[in-house]
């Protein structure tokens, strides 16, 4: 879980955090974000950072449960239609763009 900032001193810490999940699971991750309190440009940089990570690595990266005004961030930012968004209102994986569906993630970062 990611909570409080995702700013310019966070993000370094919070890349490697998800790196070595990923690295050590190989395979799909939800990144729980629902307690995000602010992210700036960095963090949402770091966000695609995450996401190209996991993509590299052969598996994908989740953002579960924005809060709106990191929603509205990734909308205003075009980043809702390539990153992965699960959990807006429920459980079930709902990516913004469905063609980024995947298969049900195993490692969750929570």
């Amino acid at each position: 879980m990611l909570s409080g900032e995702l700013d310019i001193t966070s993000s370094d810490t919070a890349f490697g955090y998800v790196r070595d999940v990923i690295e050590r699971h190989q395979m799909p991750v939800i990144l729980n974000i629902a307690s995000l309190s602010f992210c700036d440009a960095r963090g949402l940089g770091t966000l695609v950072r995450m996401s190209n990570y996991a993509g590299r690595a052969g598996c994908s990266l989740w953002l579960a449960f924005p809060r709106p005004h990191l929603l509205k961030l990734m909308r205003i930012t075009g980043l809702d239609s390539s990153l992965a968004i699960r959990g807006l209102q429920s459980a079930q994986p709902r990516p913004l763009n469905p063609a980024l569906a995947v298969p049900e993630p195993r490692a969750l970062i929570y």
